[in-house]
């Protein structure tokens, strides 16, 4: 659709479609995230709930380093 038409999402491009999906991702984490820890503290015990998180954490580490050119 934006190769057919070039001007479709104005000057600035995709821009605000592009902080849009941040913002989704951003309330996603906020909502799922405490549920995740309580389930997973409630279950799993205090140690693999912290190890569960540092895997999230390592997880998208990766992937942000992986858009990164050395």
């Amino acid at each position: 659709m934006g190769r057919e038409r070039a001007d479709l999402f104005g000057e600035a491009g995709a821009f605000a479609q592009g902080f849009a999906l941040l913002n989704c991702a951003l309330a996603a984490g906020t909502v799922l995230g405490p549920l995740w820890t309580s389930f997973a503290e409630g279950g799993l015990g205090w140690a693999n709930m912290n190890l569960c998180l540092a895997v999230f954490a390592l997880t998208g580490a990766v992937i942000v380093a992986s858009f990164f050119r050395c």
